[in-house]
């Protein structure tokens, strides 16, 4: 029995705290406080048997957990990037590709960070490893905007990250709501899977 007179604080709380504050306080601080946070899966191994409301319930808190965190990570990595520090965004999108390794917002950030520290070879390889995860995962090609940009880098054609680059191009930059994001992303997602389909059935 927890003594009601303590006062406590849970990571879940601070997590939850930090996502409702992202419109009101410094925005990238509390992305960062949202990364620090995230260590995985919600009550990672716990489980209760036979009880099938609770399993649903535990379910969809991991989903939404993961996907904020996932919004976050990727738009905080961006944020790097256009502020020309590659090399701090290399661990968020390692660390959102560990949680998914299918999300591809984070795999086009990677292949941007290395391209950005002029590791063209280490961003090819990461290309076609992502390429490769759709393959296997969906029997699908890569999404076209990541396609052209390892067109982009095979011919040496490719701009920094950081450079000459709108706000368009970075669908996690600062400034945006994080859910409204993750809506638009679920509708680019369910046209690429329609597309998918249409390529399967032929």
């Amino acid at each position: 029995k927890i003594n009601p007179d303590f006062l406590y604080t849970s990571d879940t709380q601070l997590f939850s705290e930090a996502i409702s504050m992202l419109d009101r306080e410094n925005r990238i601080d509390q992305l960062i406080k949202i990364d620090q946070l995230y260590k995985g899966l919600f009550l990672d191994g716990f489980a209760l048997r036979n009880l099938s409301e609770w399993e649903e319930w535990l379910f969809q808190r991991r989903e939404d957990f993961k996907q904020q965190f996932l919004n976050a990570a990727v738009e905080l990595g961006n944020h790097y990037l256009k502020s020309l520090e590659p090399t701090l965004a290399v661990p968020l999108f390692t660390k959102a590709l560990n949680a998914t390794q299918d999300f591809e917002p984070a795999h086009d950030g990677m292949i941007r960070a290395y391209a950005d520290q002029g590791k063209f070879s280490n961003a090819l390889h990461h290309y076609n490893r992502y390429a490769d995860i759709m393959r296997r995962t969906f029997n699908a090609p890569p999404r076209p905007d990541i396609q052209a940009l390892s067109e982009s880098l095979r011919k040496g054609e490719y701009s920094q990250s950081g450079q000459n680059v709108s706000d368009d191009s970075f669908p996690y930059s600062s400034g945006m709501n994080i859910q409204t994001v993750a809506e638009d992303e679920a509708v680019k997602t369910d046209i690429h899977e329609e597309q998918v389909s249409v390529v399967t059935e032929n």
